[in-house]
């Protein structure tokens, strides 16, 4: 029933507040700011009394749409009452509130305006940073609150140890009595989750009345990110954790009645300005320790045989290796292992499971994390469509909603694949979804791609011109048995004895053709009986029982060798002993790992023409022998051509080892680390 529950609350978010922000994502309207802080000339003023202690007061007024007589008069009042200067911030002035301005002659009222819309935290940091008092603060503009209770405010400040002062409508008073059940229910359900998110133990977090020393002030707001709704509780939360004492006064509020709770829209937005509040505490915490980012790599991972596991794998190492960046892999519940690795592997979700959604999100929604990375291609999340989309909405879904800093390495796209690969149930319903799901997945924070023409195929068919390409990089330095980096040089010397041997390597599926590959080598084995067929890896995720079908079929012919999945510490042998490597595949959707693994070793490639192929191969470094796809025939002749021709042999493999030691995995890592500080 628990899963249930959390399955449709995940949904809700998908079906009402997803579309909401995506759309605002794809069509924002932003509007340029333009700052002035304008001082009037001096004509009748106010005869403003002096303050009784011998320190200055600064105080701003956030104004929006408020009624001019009503901060008009505010402002005079406590200029009489002894304020030292008050700072009007006014977004998006009308022409009666204009006239208001141009009316204001005291020198001390000065003014910061937008003609956009800077939100009330926005224009409170814009106003409080121009201060110029001992004592500085704020006070909503609506004359909810008397200038006599923002005096009390100050004064606690002035004449106690109290480094901040905050009105509350919760002690002594009974100010919310005009407020409706409702909205007294709602302060108090946000005032007990915002007391846990910060550990700051006061009430009434949002009263618009607070005044502070300007030295909180001045240590706080360099790490102050919220500028709507959560201003006022990240100020306290980074005051409090900064050492500084909080005090709660009680208040008269007089409730205006022009405040409204929208259940759709301001509650998912509290709730979201906590988790940021929560995440943003760490930046007072790091405070003159290392830098380091905190990343949670949602990727599948040894030992699953699952794709782009090894890639995870290899791509943690790096990132652990480096010192800015705390690498936990976030894998699937399947692949839990007894294994020791250098970094935390936490397993929380698993493929074609719904439910497993809110595991995933609940785990990297987690403020301990500076960001997150999905390594994943389109079919990830399931073997079912509706899992493969809910999965793809994830990223987006976090970065929009949850404003969690998303980056999603994409390893494929469906434009890719050759359309008589497809399977026959695919429809146009099926090239929507794929098409949807793709772009969701880049509005996430940043996209890389693994190929430049992967760049160029999401600014040509979805116009994002953002996107960054970040090489898939090659293992170049394998890994030992224990995670450590086997220092021997990848650099093998050509290999010409015999046997012949030709490696067919990676996940087993129909795509790969190894059907082609054994017919072609047995007419060439036939010619070259010293020769062998190495055929390792297990079946592909999709195609569970596929290696043992064909193993069935293939398995005693003469020369042909199975070996089944290759852990890592038997990697290098067996890529060492291959003499050549063979990709024979019907259809390519991705940079290809096996390539990428010929590089590191420096051993030859034959693979089949196909434009995925291309892409996969020479377009990121290196070279291979292309082949019509299929062709049987060809690909032997493949085969006797690089076992006749040494020089040529050894050039293709001089190729792909210089191309293998351009872009490690190792330098994948170091531009990846760039981004996320980014």
């Amino acid at each position: 029933m628990l899963q249930l529950i959390q399955t449709l609350a995940v949904g809700c978010f998908f079906i009402v507040l997803l579309p909401v922000k995506l759309l605002a994502r794809v069509l924002p309207t932003r509007v340029l700011s333009r700052w002035t802080t304008g001082q009037v000339s001096q004509q009748s003023q106010p005869c403003a009394t002096e303050n009784s202690s011998s320190t200055t007061r600064s105080i701003v007024l956030p104004i929006y749409n408020e009624d001019p007589s009503t901060w008009e008069s505010l402002a005079y009042s406590l200029r009489v009452s002894g304020w030292d200067e008050v700072i009007l911030t006014i977004d998006q002035p009308n022409s009666e509130t204009q006239a208001a301005i141009d009316r204001i002659s005291d020198p001390n009222i000065k003014f910061s305006i937008s003609q956009s819309r800077r939100g009330k935290g926005g224009a409170l940091h814009e106003g409080l940073t121009s201060t110029t008092g001992d004592i500085i603060g704020f006070i909503d503009a609506d004359g909810a609150i008397s200038t006599e209770s923002i005096d009390k405010l100050y004064a606690t400040v002035e004449s106690t140890d109290a480094h901040v002062a905050i009105g509350s409508r919760d002690i002594g008073s009974n100010s919310r009595a005009s407020q409706s059940a409702l909205r007294q229910l709602l302060g108090q359900i946000y005032s007990r989750l915002a007391q846990a998110a910060t550990k700051v133990q006061v009430t009434d977090f949002q009263c618009g009345a607070k005044a502070f020393d300007a030295q909180v002030w001045e240590q706080t707001h360099p790490t102050l990110r919220e500028r709507r709704f959560g201003f006022d509780t990240e100020f306290l939360a980074h005051a409090n954790a900064n050492g500084y004492t909080i005090e709660e006064v009680g208040i008269e509020w007089n409730d205006p009645g022009d405040s409204e709770v929208t259940l759709y829209t301001d509650i998912p937005d509290m709730l979201r300005a906590l988790l940021r509040v929560r995440r943003s505490l760490r930046t007072v915490s790091e405070q003159g320790t290392t830098n380091k980012q905190s990343l949670a790599l949602v990727s599948a991972h040894p030992p699953t045989r699952g794709g782009l596991a090894e890639y995870g794998e290899k791509l943690a190492h790096a990132y652990h290796r480096r010192d800015d960046v705390v690498p936990t892999v976030v894998s699937r519940t399947t692949e839990n292992t007894n294994r020791e690795y250098p970094y935390q592997v936490v397993p929380r979700w698993r493929r074609d499971s719904l439910a497993a959604a809110v595991s995933l999100i609940r785990e990297i929604a987690d403020p301990t994390y500076d960001a997150v990375q999905f390594n994943i291609h389109m079919t990830y999340f399931g073997s079912q469509n509706l899992h493969r989309f809910v999965g793809l909405l994830i990223p987006p879904f976090l970065s929009t909603v949850l404003e969690t800093k998303v980056v999603v390495t994409m390893h494929d796209f469906f434009e890719v694949v050759e359309d008589e690969e497809l399977p026959d149930d695919v429809g146009r319903l099926h090239v929507w979804g794929a098409k949807i799901a793709t772009r969701l997945l880049l509005l996430s924070d940043v996209v890389t791609v693994t190929s430049e023409k992967y760049l160029e195929l999401v600014e040509v068919e979805y116009g994002i011109t953002d996107a960054e390409y970040i090489p898939h990089g090659t293992f170049q330095q394998p890994m030992k048995a224990d995670g450590g980096q086997n220092h021997e040089t990848n650099n093998q010397p050509d290999k010409t004895d015999s046997p012949f041997t030709v490696l067919l390597f990676g996940h087993l599926g129909p795509t790969k053709d190894v059907e082609t590959a054994v017919n072609a080598f047995e007419r060439f084995h036939r010619r070259v009986p010293d020769s062998e067929l190495v055929i390792a890896g297990g079946s592909h995720p999709e195609y569970p029982g596929y290696q043992k079908d064909l193993k069935q079929q293939y398995g005693d012919l003469d020369g042909v060798r199975f070996t089944g999945y290759v852990p890592d510490n038997d990697l290098r042998r067996i890529w060492k002993n291959a003499t050549i490597a063979t990709m024979p595949y019907h259809t390519m959707t991705g940079v290809s790992g096996v390539f990428q693994l010929a590089k590191s070793y420096g051993v030859p490639v034959v693979a089949a023409d196909v434009e995925g192929m291309r892409t996969s191969t020479v377009d990121t470094g290196g070279d291979a022998v292309f082949v019509t796809p299929g062709d049987a025939h060809e690909l032997c002749h493949a085969f006797e051509k690089l076992h006749g021709d040494i020089e040529y042999r050894q050039e293709l493999a001089s190729k792909n080892r210089k191309a293998g030691e351009e872009c490690t995995i190792e330098d994948t890592a170091a531009m990846m680390s760039a981004v996320l500080a980014d």
